[in-house]
């Protein structure tokens, strides 16, 4: 099982710099993987707040859980499901690009 990108089918790394749907810059710091057919289990981002917040506010450790599709990105390669390949969503209109 893969957790990728669906709109370029490059796998998910940790440290790799994303972008939430609704515009939040954060790292990705992991993942857990679905544990049931019907999950999609999470993503584990700190935010990444503009260098003006930094320098006013000091370091900022906001970490947060999301859904993988907040980061638009999907498992592959699943043991409990079907094959998905992610094709779906490459045309679903996110509405914060």
């Amino acid at each position: 099982m893969r957790l990728i990108y669906v709109q370029t089918g490059k796998e998910v790394e940790i440290g790799d710099v994303v972008w939430t749907v609704k515009g939040m810059k954060g790292r990705v710091t992991g993942w857990s993987k679905p544990k049931k057919p019907s999950s999609t289990g999470r993503v584990y981002i700190k935010e990444m707040p503009e260098e003006v917040i930094t320098q006013l506010l000091g370091e900022f450790n906001a970490n947060h859980e999301f859904f993988p599709s907040v980061i638009k990105a999907a498992w592959v390669d699943r043991e409990d499901q079907k094959d998905f390949s992610g094709e779906f969503m490459k045309n679903v209109q996110w509405g914060y690009e």
